[in-house]
């Protein structure tokens, strides 16, 4: 699988991104992060959920796919259904630091939000410090959820 280019290259070439050869083809992550960013969460998951049926193995495309999904509301919002669903989606992109504490997340605010949390567990703190200040911010728009612990931790990394 090739590299993904860095997100803001993504954003400003979202509509026709051009390869090695200089043949223009159609890039469904590009389009659905272009989407995302703009609060168009039915034309971010048309977008990222065609490349996931064409690219299964698309971590980024999974990532994004389950913060779509969310459509900008924390995860308590949502029934069980979708929350599983976007748990898929996250299974699929663990591999990527900001996916693994996006579920942490998720699970937290859907599942946890009773269960007041003083501490995070250490492994979960250490895989917050993997995830770069970009992404956190990120995840801050996209799943509002202030009183979690896991959000309040990427807060801090944001400043």
């Amino acid at each position: 699988m090739r590299e993904l280019p860095d997100e803001q290259w993504l954003l400003r070439h979202a509509d026709t991104v051009v390869d090695r050869i200089g043949v223009p083809y159609w890039d469904g992550v590009a389009v659905g992060l272009k989407a995302l960013a703009g609060g168009d969460h039915g034309e971010a998951l048309r977008s990222l959920e065609e490349v996931v049926r064409n690219e299964p193995r698309n971590l980024h495309a999974h990532y994004y796919l389950a913060l779509a999904l969310l459509a900008g509301k924390r995860p308590r919002r949502h029934g069980s259904e979708l929350v599983k669903e976007v748990g898929v989606h996250l299974r699929h992109a663990a591999e990527l630091p900001q996916a693994a504490v996006l579920s942490a997340l998720v699970k937290e605010d859907h599942g946890l939000h009773w269960l007041p949390c003083d501490a995070l567990p250490a492994e979960l703190a250490a895989l917050i410090t993997r995830v770069d200040p970009g992404q956190a911010a990120e995840i801050l728009v996209h799943v509002p959820a202030p009183e979690s612990g896991v959000w309040k931790a990427l807060r801090s990394k944001v400043g």
